[in-house]
């Protein structure tokens, strides 16, 4: 943004205002930017935040892997939401993607600090821990994406038996006639 600015200004060409050279950089960073590379910048930005009070009194202590961890949600859930925003998603779609992304994330967290342990008591050191790390990792991430895909069959066959329970019981209702009840 700054490159092509000084060379338009060089080329005595009018630069676009700020605030849409912004606009363009912001949407082009949430759609085409690396994940990682986002992630570590939002995890630092936030661990930073919450350790001078910028969050809140009740961050400041917060562990600053939770903190990552819940900016890399975030990020993950706003990366959703601008697809939606640009109507390259419907609704049902961004949430179903929203709470995939978020299930497997958080599986993902909670097995991570489980694979490094085994990693280290297994004696392998930092590698171990590293491999043990990332093994947890993915394999609490599929887990947290069969929970998600579970919840929503649960769901599913939830609303399946509330709707018969609700048409039988407005059947019993309909066919109920109160003329006969004191003959």
């Amino acid at each position: 943004m700054l490159a092509r600015r000084t060379w338009n200004w060089l080329r005595g060409e009018e630069n676009p205002p700020t605030s849409a050279d912004f606009r363009e950089f912001f949407e082009s960073a949430i759609a085409t930017a690396p994940p990682v590379a986002l992630q570590t910048a939002l995890g630092g930005a936030a661990t930073v935040a919450a350790r001078r009070g910028w969050l809140g009194g009740a961050l400041k202590a917060a562990p600053a892997a939770g903190i990552a961890d819940a900016a890399f949600v975030g990020l993950e859930n706003a990366r959703v939401l601008f697809k939606l925003g640009r109507g390259e998603l419907n609704a049902e779609q961004a949430l179903d993607e929203m709470g995939s992304r978020t299930c497997a994330a958080v599986g993902g967290f909670a097995l991570r600090g489980l694979g490094a342990l085994a990693g280290s008591v297994l004696g392998l050191g930092k590698v171990g821990s590293f491999i043990g790390s990332t093994v947890g990792y993915m394999a609490g991430s599929r887990i947290g994406e069969f929970v998600w895909e579970g919840g929503k069959a649960i769901a599913r066959t939830v609303a399946t038996v509330a709707k018969e329970v609700w048409e039988a019981g407005r059947s019993v209702v309909r066919n109920l006639n109160p003329l006969t009840w004191f003959s």
